[in-house]
């Protein structure tokens, strides 16, 4: 028997992929006239911390799952890295069809060394850098690194003592901090290599003591108290890190160093967002839809940068943006637009996928 899925968390995986989305078709907010649009900034920082949210996810699973690390790691291989393996062999040999006009034959005809040799490349150092067209699979190749660290991550966590996972927390938190001091004063960086490399770990531990945090205040936080208390930690984090990255932008001219995942506020954001949503009751009507919407999300995430960049080749962002008022609304409402246009069409691909898998698998099994 299924165990049957959080709802909540369930909502907070659709809610990521729309993020993720959002973020990939927002428009730039530095102007051919090298000025800084404040509205594209601040739309583009509400929609940051979408794969904070999948980080904690995966922690606020991972580290109450019952099989072995062998079942862990065939999962990881069959349900996680075969997909992606194989959008990312797709878009090595149809990279000029998705960014250009070319066609399916002419990327066929043109298939050399080199696309095998970049795939190798991402395989052998679990990087996705060769193949810009699938930049956005760098969330897998870091995931199975989470998998890879499990066992030993396994040993720090404890469930009756948890104090080194708090230790971790805590030393990485002061490394982020100190990072902020030195771009804010003297506009360098010491530890940004290791901050990046360790950041989908620290966030998938804070997505296990997320876990104990809700297990053990499941009652609490669902009162109104601890709903406005999560949604105000929101909305003030949202307007500090958008008050920061102006003051950065105009003492520094840095673009984007708030806006990355692993900054403080960037913990803080997704923690009160992950909790609110967690504190909502959820009405029946709309769990069968969640549930469905979710079920699609992983195939959503490896198929919509692809379609962003084939939809962009057509001009179809262009397009939408010249139909909108050319204001604060106007691009307003091109997010919102296309970032469902772009969810919509890969939900419709990946219902297909999985009805393809359902028989196939009937085939095997017979």
């Amino acid at each position: 028997m299924k165990k049957e899925r959080d709802i909540n968390i369930e909502f907070i995986r659709v809610i990521a992929c729309i993020f993720v989305i959002g973020l990939h078709i927002s428009l730039g907010f530095l102007l051919e006239s090298n000025e800084l649009d404040k509205t594209r900034l601040f739309i583009s920082s509400l929609l940051r911390d979408g794969v904070t949210l999948f980080w904690f996810i995966m922690g606020y699973f991972l580290f109450y799952d019952k099989r072995s690390f062998k079942e862990i790691i065939k999962k990881c291989l069959s349900k996680v890295f075969l997909p992606a393996f194989i959008i990312m062999i797709f878009t090595v040999i149809f990279n000029n069809w998705i960014i250009s006009s070319s066609s399916f034959i002419d990327c066929i005809k043109n298939i050399s060394i080199n696309n095998f040799i970049d795939i190798f490349k991402c395989l052998l150092f679990l990087t996705i850098d060769p193949i810009p067209s699938a930049a956005h699979l760098w969330y897998i190749f870091a995931y199975i690194k989470v998998i890879i660290w499990y066992p030993i991550l396994k040993l720090v966590v404890n469930k009756k003592n948890d104090n080194i996972v708090k230790y971790i927390i805590i030393v990485s938190s002061i490394f982020i901090f100190t990072n902020f001091i030195q771009i804010l004063f003297f506009k360098e960086i010491l530890y940004e290599e290791f901050i990046i490399t360790t950041i989908p770990i620290i966030q998938v531990l804070i997505g296990y003591k997320l876990r104990n945090y809700i297990d053990k205040n499941k009652k609490i936080i669902k009162t109104n108290k601890y709903r406005i208390i999560f949604l105000s930690t929101l909305i003030v984090a949202y307007i500090m890190r958008f008050g920061i990255q102006l003051l950065l932008y105009y003492k520094n001219n840095d673009l984007d160093y708030m806006l990355h995942t692993g900054r403080l506020l960037n913990f803080v954001i997704a923690i009160s967002l992950f909790l609110f949503i967690m504190s909502i009751n959820i009405k029946d009507i709309f769990k069968k839809i969640i549930l469905f919407l979710s079920k699609n999300t992983f195939y959503i995430y490896l198929l919509h940068f692809c379609l962003i960049l084939k939809f962009k080749s057509f001009g179809l962002d262009t397009k939408l943006l010249s139909k909108l008022p050319t204001n604060v609304i106007g691009e307003i409402l091109y997010t919102l637009i296309y970032t469902l246009f772009i969810f919509i069409v890969c939900l419709i691909i990946s219902v297909i996928i999985h009805y393809i898998e359902k028989y196939i698998k009937k085939i095997f099994n017979h």
